[in-house]
């Protein structure tokens, strides 16, 4: 099954270090994602799944930034906010309903106003990289308007829906305009030769 994994650049870069992908929730043409949808048009299903798990990397993100800390050192992967999704072929497993019901004010899952628990599902095994396909990441143009998102989220761990700061609404702002920004599509034999470079910012 075409599957959607959301990383970011110092995941995916450990990823590529040691060959293997971890198990864990990622995204794909679900039924659920069909019945929302309301189409079996492969192409809009798959940009919706890929979509979904882009704005989980931002969680992820979220995640990095917390356990960095506020003092994190400049221009290592670990500070540039950009999202990454590996494309692959895996075998998976339905992901647990729980974690990913209904909120309050219909969001589902962790990213505010995006119902990205309809496509989740779990690799049912570590993911070896040779069954990476393709790479989207974030171009530099976008940095601000992800970073934004990911501080609207807040310190991964956490409720996201609960405040941090902002209001609801200005946290899903920051959450859509983050979502509006295209990934470039790079070879996975592309991708090792724009971790060096970003590395080395």
């Amino acid at each position: 099954m075409r599957v959607y994994v959301p990383l970011t650049l110092s995941s995916a870069a450990a990823a590529l270090r040691t060959g293997w992908v971890p198990a864990g929730t990622v995204h794909a043409v679900t039924p659920a994602l069909r019945e929302r949808y309301g189409t079996e048009e492969t192409e809009e299903l798959e940009l919706a799944a890929l979509t979904d798990a882009a704005q989980t990397s931002l969680v992820a993100l979220a995640a990095e930034r917390a356990s960095r800390g506020a003092d994190g050192r400049a221009g290592t992967l670990g500070t540039l906010a950009r999202r990454v999704v590996l494309a692959a072929d895996a075998a998976v497993l339905p992901a647990p309903a729980e974690g990913w019901d209904e909120g309050d004010e219909g969001d589902e899952g962790p990213v505010p106003g995006r119902p990205t628990g309809l496509s989740a599902v779990v690799l049912a095994a570590d993911l070896p990289w040779r069954s990476v396909v393709s790479a989207h990441v974030d171009e530099e143009e976008s940095e601000p308007d992800v970073a934004a998102a990911v501080a609207a989220l807040g310190p991964a761990g956490s409720d996201v829906r609960a405040a941090s700061g902002t209001s609801r609404d200005e946290r899903l702002g920051a959450v859509e305009d983050a979502e509006a920004c295209d990934l470039l599509w790079y070879a996975t034999s592309e991708l090792p030769g724009l971790l060096e470079d970003l590395a080395g910012r």
